[in-house]
């Protein structure tokens, strides 16, 4: 198993779903510090950092590039999901 906390100092982030989008709803036009992270990201944080003014309603894509998965995919054992 394996887990990844990622701290933010501000109400506004989002996770993204299985397709990798991520949205924040209601958020109030304004400058804003924006920044893209991921645990297998080929370059850091830094690089996904921008200053950015939001209007209402925009949407803001980002594109990253992954490394490569380096875990196995095991199927699940017998009796998976029960506790």
């Amino acid at each position: 198993m394996i887990a990844y906390v990622y701290v933010v100092d501000t109400p506004f982030f989002a996770k993204t779903a299985d397709n990798g989008k991520g949205s924040l709803f209601d958020l109030p036009a304004g400058l804003y510090d924006i920044r893209v992270w991921h645990p297998r990201m080929k370059n850091s944080s830094e690089i996904t950092a921008k200053q950015m003014r939001i209007q209402k309603n925009e949407e803001v894509d980002y594109k990253i590039e992954l490394k490569p998965e380096w875990r196995l995919h095991r199927p699940p054992a017998s009796g998976a999901g029960k506790y």
